[in-house]
């Protein structure tokens, strides 16, 4: 799952305030798992990103990873929480 959140900009020096999309992998428990996730800040920016994650080695890649990667017990540690999708 992935926490999106709208993010407000404040204008600064030579910049105007503007809005941009933040996406951020959550846990089982729906905490947020990065400090700070990918930040889009126009269709453009999105369509790049989309396109790097969709090539066919990002893919390969995070299988071997799986493979070399211990294996996590994703129930333990904290308690359970209720998790709400939009």
């Amino acid at each position: 799952m992935l926490l999106i959140l709208i993010l407000v900009k404040e204008a600064s020096k030579g910049r105007p305030a503007s809005l941009a999309i933040e996406i951020n992998p959550v846990d089982t428990y729906g905490a947020i798992t990065k400090k700070r996730g990918v930040v889009i800040r126009s269709a453009s920016k999105l369509d790049e990103v989309s396109r790097l994650l969709s090539h066919p080695k990002i893919g390969e890649l995070s299988k071997k990873i799986d493979e070399v990667n211990p294996k996590r017990d994703a129930t333990s540690g904290k308690g359970a929480h209720d998790i709400f999708e939009v």
